[in-house]
């Protein structure tokens, strides 16, 4: 949808104000991101730039929201978008999309191997996404902090709390959280030594992410190939390293 709508662009920037094709740029931006697009850097990196022209702090932030998400597998990097979206967010008293950044804040902590500030964001971001009632943000923030529960050692918590995201996000049809919450859950369980249960998620993860492709489908893939590691299947886990997709 986005795509149909932003591809006459050149025809229709007289007529379209900026700051809603920023706001569009962005929101797509957002979800290239989520699937592993490659695209997904250049969309926000031109929404950012049409936000600094437009005098609206919320359309600014929208973009921030869009270009730290891809920023996030590189903390110094990702550290200034996080702040100046931080900042505004919390000026404008916008706790929706602050609990948004808070969320992809929490996720580029755990990959930079912060556990403690990514669970400050990580809550943070869910006791706001839990007070205003938004549930995508909350199963956002809940599978930041199942990650840092397996980080620390919370092996069984971590279980438990991806089970709760597979369930709520399968009934509310969110196939992303539930794609991704399957893979993490597979790799939990396999370094319990619960092989066929890692297995069973390993295959439900990779039948989640079939149409998503990227991103989702290279997370199911890893599960599975540390479901067979875990069982001392070496071929099968390099199989599955080989089927794994490449990045779109």
């Amino acid at each position: 949808w986005f795509a149909a709508a932003l591809a006459d662009r050149d025809a229709q920037d007289a007529r379209i104000a900026p700051a809603v094709r920023a706001g569009a740029l962005a929101d797509k931006a957002v979800l290239s991101t989520l699937l592993g697009a490659a695209d997904g850097l250049a969309q926000a990196q031109q929404a950012l730039a049409m936000a600094r022209e437009v005098d609206d702090p919320a359309v600014l932030v929208r973009a921030l929201t869009a270009s730290a998400p891809i920023a996030a597998y590189n903390a110094e990097a990702a550290g200034p978008y996080f702040a100046e979206a931080l900042g505004l967010a919390r000026a404008s008293g916008d706790p929706w999309r602050l609990s948004q950044i808070l969320g992809w804040q929490a996720i580029s902590a755990v990959l930079a191997g912060d556990p403690i500030a990514g669970r400050a964001a990580g809550q943070e971001g869910l006791d706001l996404a839990e007070a205003i009632g938004d549930r995508l943000a909350s199963r956002q923030c809940r599978y930041c902090l199942g990650a840092l529960q397996a980080v620390q050692g919370d092996l069984a918590g971590a279980v438990a709390q991806l089970a709760e995201l597979v369930t709520e996000a399968q009934a509310a049809h969110d196939e992303i959280i539930r794609a991704v919450s399957l893979a993490l859950q597979a790799i939990v369980l396999a370094y319990q030594g619960e092989t066929g249960a890692a297995r069973a998620a390993a295959d439900a993860a990779v039948e989640a992410a079939a149409e998503q492709g990227g991103l989702a489908a290279g997370n199911a893939y890893w599960g599975l190939a540390m479901a067979a590691l875990a069982a001392g299947d070496a071929a099968s886990a390099g199989h599955s390293c080989a089927a794994r997709p490449p990045r779109s």
